[in-house]
């Protein structure tokens, strides 16, 4: 075969064209399944870790606190969804998406509608902004006014945006402000 880097080899990946560099490796074994595991005790349950990778039982506390501790995120989907968005009349403040400073729960939709009361423009500053990177679509969309008008949409956030301080400015006293997960 050809020579190839040392990471190469036992890579899953035939990089040598004939295999031989995926042949001569010592296999894993199968990735524990959750039939294969033992059952957990009444107050916790099962879940593939997203640190370990194995199987084990967690507390059912870990269930729905907004932090991610299942690979395919079974302790954070179908979770009631916390309240968020809010119509904010009158309103010079801040606001927060649910379960701030800890991470938001996937399938957050929220929407903000600010009303400052006046004309004069609404500076809309985000001083910690972090959106899950793992390339699920998260996105915050800002409107200039409160109707959701694709003519009027400000700005969009993602991931690759994901860092602070962001500043966003209307042409008015409302902002339309919506985050979905």
């Amino acid at each position: 075969g050809k020579c190839i880097p040392e990471a190469w080899k036992c890579n899953s990946m035939d990089e040598c064209g004939d295999g031989s560099d995926e042949q001569v490796c010592a296999r894993e074994a199968d990735p524990p399944t959750a039939a294969s595991f033992q059952p957990c005790a009444y107050n916790q349950f099962q879940c593939l870790s997203r640190f370990t990778k194995v199987y084990t039982c967690l507390p059912e506390s870990l269930k729905c606190d907004g932090n991610i501790d299942c690979l395919d995120l079974g302790d954070e989907i179908d979770c009631e969804m916390p309240t968020c968005g809010q119509w904010l009349k009158y309103f010079y403040g801040t606001f927060n998406s649910p379960n701030y400073p800890d991470f938001y729960p996937p399938g957050s939709n929220c929407t903000w509608l600010i009303d400052t009361g006046d004309h004069r423009k609404v500076i809309l500053r985000f001083t910690d902004f972090k959106l899950d990177g793992t390339g699920y679509g998260d996105y915050v969309k800002i409107y200039d006014g409160l109707e959701e008008n694709p003519h009027k949409l400000l700005r969009v956030l993602t991931a690759f945006d994901s860092h602070a301080p962001l500043t966003v400015v209307s042409s008015s006293g409302q902002i339309r402000v919506h985050f979905c997960a």
